[in-house]
């Protein structure tokens, strides 16, 4: 199971506690109800699709439903409903409290590499709602998230799905704010959807996913899902030591 490892609570990984997180217990759950054995493969973003077709039969954790994958992949009934919104440091508030204000020319939007947070912010530059500011591509989602919290210097934001930012801006300690759910949207339908599971385009992986759409639909109706949900939502996870490859051209700020 193809799984990115860094977007808790959904999925994590880590060399102390293993794969961990909401998708990571329901594949395991799943995978002990149908006496299967499991192995996850941790997966870059950039890299999903290729590892799907080459190495692993599902893909799980933080994915959204897309146009493209869903004709790729077989994809399962939709988990999550989900929306991108912008994610800034709290010390930063003051100066987002518009769509527009993030179109100036002093704002960085970061984004991590390979999935559709990327392909999210490169639609607002194509469609010309955001002319002003730079984008910057982070190889990882967790350095992203570092250049959040570590340049003072100047504005960043980065655009990302709402569950992650309700997660890591309620966080104990966390200098990332929750404002940026508050502020009103360009209409995307195509970015607004659901997280979903998905499986390789074979007799295997379709056998399998009609297997795990049976599996979803029981856990959510009998409550196991919402039990896992919170338990994933309210665990700790061990940050990685990732920096801000930005640096340190954007630093200035004390906030760390």
């Amino acid at each position: 199971v193809c799984t990115a490892g860094d977007y808790p609570p959904l999925t994590h990984f880590s060399k102390e506690g293993g794969f961990r997180g909401l998708a990571p217990q329901v594949i395991q759950n799943f995978a002990s109800s149908r006496n299967l054995s499991i192995d996850f493969v941790l997966t870059p973003w950039a890299e999903l699709q290729n590892y799907l077709e080459t190495k692993c039969v599902l893909a799980a954790g933080g994915i959204t439903w897309t146009e493209e994958r869903a004709k790729q992949f077989i994809a399962s009934v939709p988990i999550e409903a989900d929306r991108k919104i912008p994610v800034f440091a709290s010390r930063n508030a003051p100066l987002f409290q518009d769509f527009k204000d993030f179109n100036q020319p002093d704002v960085i939007i970061v984004e991590n590499h390979g999935g559709t947070n990327e392909k999210y912010a490169r639609t607002l530059f194509e469609k010309g709602l955001m002319t002003k500011p730079s984008l910057e591509i982070i190889p990882t989602n967790q350095g992203a998230y570092a250049c959040l919290r570590e340049c003072g210097a100047r504005p960043l934001v980065m655009f990302t799905d709402s569950i992650e930012v309700d997660f890591v801006s309620g966080q104990p300690g966390s200098i990332l704010s929750d404002l940026g759910a508050r502020i009103a949207m360009p209409d995307l339908p195509a970015f607004e959807s659901e997280k979903v599971y998905l499986a390789r385009n074979s007799s295997e992986g379709r056998a399998l996913m009609q297997e795990l759409n049976r599996f979803l639909l029981e856990i959510k109706a009998d409550g196991r899902y919402q039990l896992w949900k919170r338990n994933a939502f309210s665990a700790k996870y061990p940050s990685p030591a990732a920096g801000c490859p930005l640096k340190p051209r954007c630093q200035g700020g004390s906030d760390v």
